[in-house]
């Protein structure tokens, strides 16, 4: 549900009621989703990684969150059925 905010990603608000879990987010459903994460300057990196099972590969971005706090996910899984993408941008991270 757009705005919401929590800091467990395993229970998430969902736009219809109850939780989702974002650290394994599942591509069954068309939807499309945008998460801006904010972490904390604890002194140490900052990291996101992205395991990418039709790649069978694993992206993970290292960062300084004192100068790079934001780190910012959209997942497109034809959730936009209007023109141009007509519902077929299926299991997209960006």
């Amino acid at each position: 549900a757009y705005p919401s905010r929590s800091a467990d990603l395993a229970h998430f608000p969902a736009a219809g009621g109850g939780t989702l879990d974002l650290t394994d987010y599942r591509m069954e459903d068309r939807r499309e989703d945008f998460l801006t994460l904010v972490e904390d300057d604890h002194r140490g990196p900052g990291w996101t990684a992205l395991a990418r099972q039709a790649e069978d590969d694993l992206v993970l971005v290292l960062k300084n969150p004192a100068e790079l706090p934001v780190t910012m996910l959209w997942f497109s899984n034809g959730g936009r059925d209007y023109a141009p993408w007509s519902g077929r941008h299926l299991g997209v991270p960006g």
